[in-house]
């Protein structure tokens, strides 16, 4: 499926429409949750003292380009856009932000099969096969998934039992 990214709007579109509207606005954002490689911020959306909107996000530190050096940044982002959204500060049926949507497409794309088993997480020297779902892992991974787990199991699959 295509989407037309042209039809989105970015976050700081929202964001200077929503002030332009209230002059009285506020956006107030909070983190939700925080661990190792994870968050979720909340957004909170002000006209006057009244709290009419919020919105969530969920980012994990090195899942696109961005958050390998930004992901809590993007998180803020994104909930102030979903924030925003929820009070109509949105094209009609597009909720999500431009850019929640370049990475809808970014990962719906499909990969060439040189390029599929090619990541940060399995590439070395290929030396074993994870237990659960039969990926190539390479020594370093072997090592720490046993001792960790007591198995041979590949980074995606350790992730899962987290």
């Amino acid at each position: 499926m295509a989407w037309d990214l042209s039809n989105y709007e970015q976050v700081d579109e929202r964001i200077d429409k929503f002030y332009t509207s209230h002059n009285d606005g506020r956006i107030l954002t909070e983190i939700h949750t925080l661990s190792d490689d994870k968050v979720v911020f909340k957004a909170l959306v002000y006209v006057g003292e009244i709290l009419v909107s919020t919105g969530f996000a969920y980012e994990k530190e090195g899942s696109t380009p961005v958050n390998k050096t930004s992901y809590i940044e993007n998180c803020e982002t994104s909930a102030i856009g979903r924030a925003l959204a929820n009070y109509n500060f949105a094209k009609k049926g597009a909720r999500p932000s431009k850019e929640e949507m370049e990475k809808v497409v970014r990962y719906s794309a499909p990969k060439p099969a040189s390029e599929a088993r090619v990541t940060t997480e399995n590439t070395g020297v290929y030396t074993d096969m994870c237990e659960d779902c039969g990926d190539k892992i390479p020594t370093a991974v072997v090592v720490y998934s046993k001792s960790k787990f007591g198995r041979k199991i590949c980074r995606k699959c350790q992730d899962l039992r987290k």
